[in-house]
C-alpha cells in the first residue's frame, strides 16, 4: 500500500471522527513508521515443531513485541500440554449406514428417561408409516400423524434422526445422526425457571470455585457437589454418546435464579445450575465458538452444557455433536511466535489488536456456498487454530452463551481470519 495514501486516509478518519479512534491507532497516524516499518518487513516464514513442543511453549511469546498486537501483562494462556494434534473430517448428517440412530436413540432414552418415547418424530413424512409399524411391533402409542405431517416438513431421510416425546410432553429427547442431542426432563422445579440471565457466574478456567452453596430445589447444593456430580454424570451417562472426543473440561458454572411465589407458600431464592463443558480431543478443545445458524461462510461451533434443577438430578442435556468421517494426524504445528509474527503482517495496518486470551483450540471453517440447499451433506473439517481473543463482553444471556471476537490463525497452513461473534461474520479472511 502506498504510505502517502494510507497515511492521508487515517488521517481523515481522525479528524471526522477523533473522539471514537482508539489511542493506540491515533498514535500509529501521527507515526507512520510503524505502518512503513509493517510495509517494508518481508513475509515471516512460518516455523514448524512438534505439537508437545508447540502446546508447551506458548508462554515464550509473552515478552515479545508486535506491530500491531498487544500482549498485556494480564492476557490469559488457555493451552494445555498435547502431544498429538490431528485434522478431524466431519459432516452435518453423513450416515452411511455406520450409525444405527434408532439403538443409539434408544439407548439414550432408557438412559436419560427410563423408557424409549411413546412418541417418536422421525424427520420425514415418508417414514412415518415404517415408525407406525415399529411402534405397534413394540406395543407404542405412534406418534399422531397429522401433528407429524404438519409440523415435518424436511426432505431428509428417515435415518437421519429423531424426535421423541413422552405423554403429556413430560420429556422430550432429540438427535440426530451426527451425534447431537437435546433432551430435557419437566419437572416441578423446571416448571419454575426464570428466562432471566445468570444472577452469579463463575470461570472455571481460572479455578473460581468458592466454597459457597445455593438453594436448589429448596435444598443446600455446593458448587463443589454440583461440579462432582455432573463431571460423574458425563463419564459415566453421557460418555457412550460423546463420539468425538475423548475427555471433556469444564468452563463455567452458571447460578441461575428461579420463579418463587410466595402467595402459595414459595420461598423466592430458589436457583438451579448450569455448566458449560467443552469437548477435548488429546487435550485440545473443540471450539464451542462461532455459530450453526446461518447459511453463509462461518466459524462452526459446538456445545455441551447440563442444567440441574435438582440435586444430582440432570434435567436438561445439550451437545451439539458433529459425525467424524476420519482423522489425519499432524506431525508439526505452526508455532505461536511465528503465527502471530505471521498474522502481524497480513492483518497490518487495519487495526491495533490487544490480545486478552490466547488458545489452541480445533475449530471449523464453513463455507456457505455448500451449505445450500439445506439438506444438502456438508463436509468440513476441523483444524487446530490458534484463537487470539479479543473481546467476550457478553456473559450468558438465558441459555445464550457468550461471544468472541478472535484472531483465527490455522496451525497447519497459516490461513488468517478475523471472525466476530456478536456480528457473525468475518471482518478479515486472508484466504480471499
Amino acid at each position: 500500500m502506498n504510505k502517502v495514501i494510507l497515511t492521508l486516509a487515517l488521517s481523515a478518519l481522525l479528524l471526522t471522527s477523533c473522539a471514537d479512534v482508539p489511542e493506540t491507532v491515533k498514535e500509529r497516524a501521527e507515526n507512520s513508521s510503524v505502518t512503513e516499518d509493517l510495509e517494508s518487513k518481508p513475509d515471516a516464514d512460518l516455523v514448524f515443531d512438534t505439537v508437545e513442543n508447540v502446546t508447551r511453549n506458548v508462554q515464550s511469546v509473552r515478552e515479545n513485541k508486535y506491530q500491531n498486537i498487544i500482549i498485556p501483562e494480564e492476557c490469559v494462556f488457555d493451552v494445555e500440554p498435547a502431544e498429538r494434534a490431528y485434522i478431524i473430517g466431519a459432516t452435518n448428517y453423513e450416515n452411511e449406514g455406520r450409525v444405527d440412530i434408532d439403538k443409539r436413540f434408544e439407548d439414550f432414552s432408557m438412559m436419560f428417561v427410563g423408557e424409549i418415547p411413546p412418541h417418536i418424530v422421525p424427520f420425514t413424512t415418508e417414514s412415518y408409516d415404517a415408525e407406525l409399524e415399529k411402534a405397534e411391533e413394540a406395543g407404542r402409542e405412534p406418534y399422531d400423524r397429522e401433528l407429524f405431517e404438519r409440523g415435518n416438513k424436511t426432505s431428509f431421510p428417515p435415518e437421519y434422526g429423531r424426535t421423541g416425546f413422552g405423554y403429556a410432553r413430560r420429556y422430550m429427547v432429540e438427535m440426530s445422526t451426527g451425534g447431537a442431542i437435546i433432551a430435557f426432563v419437566l419437572s416441578d422445579w423446571s416448571r419454575k425457571q426464570s428466562l432471566a440471565d445468570p444472577a452469579f457466574s463463575y470461570d472455571l478456567r481460572k479455578g473460581e470455585l468458592p466454597d459457597i452453596s445455593y438453594s436448589v430445589a429448596g435444598e443446600d447444593y455446593s458448587l463443589a457437589d454440583a461440579l462432582k456430580d455432573a463431571d460423574s454424570y458425563i463419564s459415566g451417562s453421557l460418555k457412550p454418546f460423546l463420539d468425538n472426543s475423548d475427555g471433556v473440561r469444564p468452563q463455567k458454572l452458571y447460578v441461575m435464579e428461579a420463579f418463587g411465589d410466595e402467595d402459595i407458600g414459595e420461598t423466592p431464592g430458589n436457583y438451579y445450575y448450569l455448566i458449560k463443558y467443552v469437548q477435548t480431543v488429546g487435550g485440545i478443545p473443540i471450539s464451542n465458538y462461532g455459530t450453526r445458524d446461518q447459511r453463509k461462510d462461518r466459524m462452526q461451533r459446538e456445545i455441551f452444557w447440563l442444567l440441574m434443577y435438582e440435586r444430582g438430578k440432570f434435567g436438561k442435556v445439550a451437545m451439539d455433536n458433529f459425525f467424524e468421517t476420519g482423522r489425519t494426524e499432524q506431525e508439526k504445528l505452526i508455532t505461536l511466535d511465528s503465527a502471530l509474527a505471521h498474522g502481524e503482517k497480513l492483518l497490518a495496518p487495519f487495526e491495533v489488536y490487544k490480545i486478552k486470551k490466547v488458545s489452541l483450540e480445533y475449530c471449523a471453517y464453513l463455507d456457505g456456498e455448500g451449505m445450500m440447499p439445506k439438506n444438502e451433506i456438508v463436509p468440513y473439517e476441523y483444524r487446530p487454530m490458534w484463537c487470539l481473543t479479543l473481546t467476550d463482553d457478553r456473559d450468558c444471556e438465558f441459555l445464550q452463551f457468550e461471544q468472541r471476537k478472535a484472531i483465527y490463525i490455522d496451525a497447519i497452513d497459516g490461513t488468517v481470519r478475523l471472525w466476530d461473534d456478536f456480528q457473525e461474520s468475518f471482518l478479515f479472511d486472508s484466504s480471499n
